[in-house]
């Protein structure tokens, strides 16, 4: 596994049963021991579940919902949506159950919040990024007030079998060192990457075709 250098496009992928679930093209922005950041901004073109793009367009939270049961049953459509308004860096951890991920308002450059993200440990090969989303998510306001997300819908993908049992304990024992994480002010929260700005001139990272 090679580390992939600042500058270059990774394809970060949510993956279930050997079936993409989701694909962002990102831009690397640091490489070290620590984790990999990653980056995606207004522009860029993701792929992302049919369902999830039509709750984006306002169809309602019951066709989130369904994309549960979808994967349950093994089976989804994809669908290219094209990310506006804000601009992303991804945290990604050796060997945790979570990643941190800081959101950016696009044109004014402020942190509107930080998003520790439950999923599946990493792994790197051939410019992709592959984890899986355990549903479950933690907000934490600029000021660092945490607020636990989406609880019901990591229930739910328990019950159907999405979530196994061990991935379950492993996401209950990640609540407990994200939060360490967060209190303790550790890599990446405030070590200046909240005044962190992306460079216009950038080229947009595209998914491969």
């Amino acid at each position: 596994m090679s580390t992939p250098t600042p500058g270059e496009t990774v394809l970060r992928r949510d993956m279930f049963r050997g079936q993409i679930w989701t694909a962002y093209p990102t831009r690397v922005v640091e490489a070290s021991a620590a984790g990999l950041v990653l980056a995606h901004w207004p522009g860029v073109q993701i792929l992302v579940p049919a369902t999830w793009t039509a709750w984006l367009r306002g169809g309602g939270e019951a066709l989130r919902q369904q994309g549960i049961v979808h994967l349950a049953r093994g089976g989804w459509d994809l669908e290219p949506w094209t990310w506006h308004t804000t601009a992303w860096l991804h945290f990604l951890l050796p060997g945790r159950w979570f990643s941190v991920n800081a959101i950016f308002d696009d044109r004014s450059g402020e942190l509107r919040r930080w998003y520790i993200n439950f999923q599946r440990p990493f792994t790197l090969a051939a410019a992709k990024v592959d984890t899986f989303d355990l549903f479950l998510d933690l907000e934490v306001g600029p000021d660092l007030s945490p607020r636990w997300k989406d609880e019901a819908e990591f229930a739910e993908a328990r019950r159907l079998g999405v979530i196994s049992g061990d991935e379950a304990r492993q996401v209950d024992l990640a609540r407990q060192e994200a939060l360490d994480l967060f209190a303790a002010r550790a890599w990446p929260f405030p070590a200046g990457w909240e005044a962190w700005r992306r460079d216009p001139a950038w080229p947009l990272p595209v998914l491969p075709t």
